[in-house]
């Protein structure tokens, strides 16, 4: 029968797991709310301004254009609290000892049984992803979504300005913004995924080790990692 302190301390594990995955279902919520919101907005921006005045064309850019950085940046940020959350979810249900769905694992759950990347097998540059496998991964389909917004917002906001300066009945605005959207698009893509390859690099193992799954002791109310275990006596 299970004694007192290890039922109290399941529960605070069981209470912290499900905290961790509405915090994880929270985040991948907004995450995918703006990228919906985000690429609908540039698109409709592009059909039905292309053609107005270049002042409006450059102040409707630049506010698009501005504002897309700044939820860039706050998406940056969240994907690190993202994987936070997963890496979280992993850990708690090794000390949970879940059933694993498959194989002979000390435990299993849905972030720790989840599979490889590198399984879903597409052509998208491998050598700025996660592995030398060139995966198919949520990161690089929000890379694309993200460059090709900020690079419709920057062609509006580029052919605007030129419309300013040069004739608005030539092409030159035109060529301007296109030129100065593609190099956007470009480098855009090229730092998320950059991002993403720093992310990949810091990151830490998909779980830990099963003999470290079944070192838990709830008796005495602690988890210790192995580099404090002979100091505290838990081995």
């Amino acid at each position: 029968m299970k004694s007192d302190s290890e039922t109290y301390d399941r529960k605070i594990l069981l209470a912290d797991y499900a905290q961790t995955m509405n915090v994880f279902n929270m985040l991948a919520e907004i995450r995918f709310k703006l990228v919906a919101l985000l690429p609908t907005l540039a698109g409709i921006a592009f059909v039905f301004i292309d053609e107005g005045s270049a002042e409006r064309r450059a102040a409707i850019g630049l506010l698009g254009l501005v504002s897309t950085l700044g939820v860039l940046i706050y998406e940056v940020r969240n994907t690190s609290l993202y994987d936070s959350a997963v890496q979280r979810a992993k850990r708690l249900e090794g000390l949970l000892r879940l059933p694993p769905l498959v194989g002979e694992r000390a435990a299993g759950g849905v972030m720790r049984e989840r599979p490889a990347s590198k399984y879903q097998k597409i052509l998208i540059i491998p050598w700025l992803g996660r592995s030398k496998y060139p995966a198919a991964k949520h990161d690089q389909g929000l890379a694309f979504l993200y460059s090709a917004t900020m690079g419709i917002w920057g062609f509006l906001a580029s052919a605007g300005l030129a419309g300013l300066i040069a004739d608005p009945d030539t092409d030159t605005p035109n060529v301007v913004g296109a030129t100065f959207g593609s190099i956007l698009f470009a480098i855009t893509l090229l730092q998320l995924l950059l991002i993403d390859r720093q992310r990949a690099e810091m990151d830490v193992p998909e779980s830990e080790p099963e003999e470290e799954v079944r070192k838990v002791d709830f008796d005495a109310g602690h988890y210790w990692p192995p580099s404090k275990r002979k100091k505290k006596g838990v081995d």
